[in-house]
């Protein structure tokens, strides 16, 4: 076996050394310096994080409560869900120019009823809660602080004066949010009308001003009108069948609501029908309306705000729109006939949601919604002879 001389093993073992000594110290270099890396990084990082954004200046901003004319009713908050910073005002302002609404927050609790009876009066003298008809704060009033608790209304919103001689119109609820959350509230006359407000930190950037606010309502109002378009189109003929002794039956709408309930037409669908002597109609209500037909005599106001040294502010109801007038099991153009509030869930009442009437003379009877007479919901029943 051949032999390697020795002084050759020595400088091997010299080299050998040298190369592992070599590969120690740059392992131990370079984990020394992805240590000072990862050090450096951590330290940049803390340091950013520590210096928060100031809050920003607090803001006064709008909501718009319904919107429309006439018998074209957008019922809903726009835009029905808002971002905003704690610290921001909302002014919610009403925006149909003679529907009533209320903008109420609840903090989770029960909806209150909203029709009661008169204190002392009788079975059929009713009137609106006075927690719900009357605002926790108004127009001349400064925002009122909300932290997520308690009850807070507008009252009724109207934009024509509605109480004694110089009372201003009731149009606006303003809050000041002072607690990040998020919180429902609601029509409680129209209780599919519903949205929210979140509230996040007061220096979050990331929250829309009133032009953004204002373009996300435009376009939920462009889209509800829409719906209100087609449900019209839709109830432009009446729905028939056959009824007893060769007689028809005829169904017409009174109201109408989309997908979503927010879009409704205040109309009677159709508006105007002809049917034979002996003929019945049937209006089915969703949404709190009346059918009256009163001739010889002017129609029936909803409601009347009383007020006095000895009795407290009050809006009471009219029985004769309220509860069903039925004078005889026919109609022949004469008496003052009254369906009552039909379609409603959420204050029950006699009406029920739906009214029928038997016509045995011909003419022609114009009736009204008493509800809604002053946005133009009115139709005509035309009879002629069989």
């Amino acid at each position: 076996m051949r032999r390697w001389p020795r002084r050759f093993s020595r400088q091997f073992l010299r080299v050998a050394l040298v190369l592992v000594v070599a590969v120690v110290i740059a392992a131990c270099t370079t984990r020394i310096e992805t240590i000072r890396e990862i050090e450096v990084t951590r330290v940049v990082e803390v340091g950013a994080a520590a210096t928060p954004l100031p809050p920003a200046e607090p803001r006064l901003l709008t909501v718009l409560v319904g919107a429309g004319a006439d018998t074209v009713a957008v019922n809903a908050f726009l835009p029905s869900s808002v971002t905003i910073r704690a610290g921001d005002t909302i002014m919610w302002e009403l925006n149909h120019p003679e529907e009533f609404h209320t903008t109420v927050f609840l903090s989770g609790a029960k909806t209150p009823p909203v029709f009661v009876p008169v204190p002392g009066g009788g079975p059929r003298e009713l009137q609106v809660n006075q927690k719900l008809a009357f605002p926790t704060s108004g127009p001349t009033k400064p925002a009122e602080v909300y932290d997520g608790t308690g009850f807070y209304t507008s009252g009724i919103m109207y934009n024509f004066p509605a109480g004694p001689p110089g009372v201003p119109p009731n149009y606006d609820l303003r809050l000041t949010f002072s607690k990040p959350g998020t919180y429902e509230y609601l029509c409680v006359l129209h209780p599919p009308m519903k949205a929210t407000v979140t509230v996040v930190a007061a220096n979050d950037p990331d929250v829309p001003n009133q032009a953004e606010i204002n373009a996300q309502a435009k376009k939920e109002e462009v889209l509800l009108k829409a719906e209100i378009d087609r449900l019209v189109a839709a109830g432009a003929s009446a729905r028939s069948e056959l009824g007893p002794g060769g007689t028809t039956i005829w169904h017409v709408q009174a109201g109408a609501a989309g997908d979503p309930p927010t879009a409704q037409a205040f109309d009677f669908l159709p508006g105007d029908i002809t049917v034979q002597e002996g003929d019945t109609v049937i209006w089915t209500s969703v949404m709190y309306h009346n059918v009256t037909f009163h001739p010889g005599r002017l129609p029936p106001d909803l409601m009347a705000q009383i007020s006095s040294a000895n009795v407290p502010e009050i809006f009471t109801l009219n029985p004769e729109v309220v509860f069903p007038i039925k004078p005889a099991g026919e109609f022949d153009g004469t008496g003052f006939w009254s369906s009552g509030i039909i379609g409603n869930d959420f204050a029950p009442l006699p009406g029920g949601k739906s009214f029928a009437m038997t016509f045995i003379k011909p003419g022609t009877y114009r009736y009204v919604c008493a509800v809604h007479r002053v946005l133009g919901m009115e139709g005509t029943v035309t009879v002629v002879p069989r």
